[in-house]
């Protein structure tokens, strides 16, 4: 549908659904004096993406930001990868298929701190109780009061494993693997080399050894589902590296960086919000975007590169934190293509 932006998958139970991100319109309501803003909607289809299995939709109370010790710290989640850590969360939270097919309205979490947790009087409400931060609150979903490294490998291995179902060839970037996490970037890098170590995933480095992106491996799917397979992966030089919803990067030795149509579209949609919002500045933010949109399909000027993200910052910094990301990973997928791959084992 044209409201539909993110196609994401995710498990519960027995089954296995694919979670549609719907562009909200900023509708608000309160609900007992809880002032809530809509942060989250999914459209749930089957497996096969054919069947509309029901709505869901995220609210949070508009207070929790006010609530926390140090309100100017990061909060989690957030973009660009919101949905995908909520989705994430679908995993671990209560799903009923049959109830969710049977409303005829969506089926409501809320985040929120004044009311208990669970299933409300209105069956189409359910209440995430807030902790003491959201990480907190995420950590007691995913794990509840003990977290083991068995479930904390898990955990990291779920997300991994969904995308493989969904789209084998490609890798799941280090940025998304860290913002749908409730953890600092030590303890999931860390956790990272420990899955690696034991053969469940492959992780794409570039020349400094900074990780790029994360793929599971038939171990790792062995480990995580308990089932035994046999792999069909083959040694290969190409790897294919995905870098959010957009850009497909292929990189290996002696093989050049290819960016997908679809980066066009990514810069479409930021010239569509310049349009829109119309700066004063417009002109000089257009033929700084344009430059920098020709020269990342090429990045062998990585100076170059650097130069104009800057001179974007300054002229609207909101469209250089938007672009920043992708020239980022174009270039270090640039470095890494410089340098000879090891086969997949």
């Amino acid at each position: 549908m044209d409201d539909e932006f993110k196609k994401i998958k995710f498990r519960n139970g027995s089954g296995i659904y694919t979670a549609h991100a719907v562009n909200l319109t900023g509708r608000n309501n309160q609900v007992n004096g809880n002032f809530l803003v809509w942060i989250a909607a999914f459209r749930i289809y089957d497996e096969n993406d054919k069947e509309l299995v029901g709505k869901i939709c995220f609210q949070q109370s508009m207070l929790l930001d006010y609530l926390w010790a140090d309100p100017k710290s990061k909060k989690f989640p957030q973009e660009p990868f919101l949905e995908e850590a909520l989705v994430n969360l679908l995993h671990y939270l209560p799903f009923d298929k049959d109830v969710l097919t049977s409303q005829s309205e969506s089926f409501i979490f809320r985040f929120i701190r004044d009311l208990e947790d669970g299933r409300q009087q209105d069956s189409r409400i359910h209440n995430i109780k807030v902790h003491d931060s959201m990480e907190k609150t995420f950590q007691i979903k995913m794990f509840g009061d003990h977290m083991t490294d068995e479930l904390m490998a898990k955990a990291i291995l779920e997300p991994l494993y969904m995308h493989r179902k969904d789209s084998y060839s490609t890798n799941l970037h280090i940025d998304l693997m860290r913002s749908i996490f409730p953890f600092d970037k030590n303890t999931i890098d860390s956790n990272l080399e420990i899955l690696e170590f034991n053969n469940f995933i492959e992780i794409l480095r570039d020349s400094t050894g900074s990780y790029i992106s994360i793929k599971i491996k038939p171990e790792g799917v062995q480990f995580l589902t308990g089932i035994s397979l046999k792999s069909n992966d083959k040694k290969e030089m190409i790897k294919k590296v995905r870098y959010g919803h957009n850009i497909n990067i292929t990189t290996g030795n002696n093989s050049p960086v290819n960016i997908n149509a679809d980066i066009d579209t990514s810069f479409d949609s930021i010239r569509k919000e310049i349009d829109e919002k119309n700066p004063e500045n417009k002109e000089e933010i257009m033929k700084n975007l344009g430059a920098l949109q020709d020269e990342i399909k090429k990045p062998h000027d990585i100076e170059k590169i650097k130069l104009l993200l800057g001179n974007i910052g300054k002229a609207a910094s909101w469209v250089g934190r938007r672009v920043e990301p992708i020239a980022q990973q174009v270039i270090a997928s640039y470095i890494s293509s410089q340098l000879p791959l090891t086969p997949i084992k």
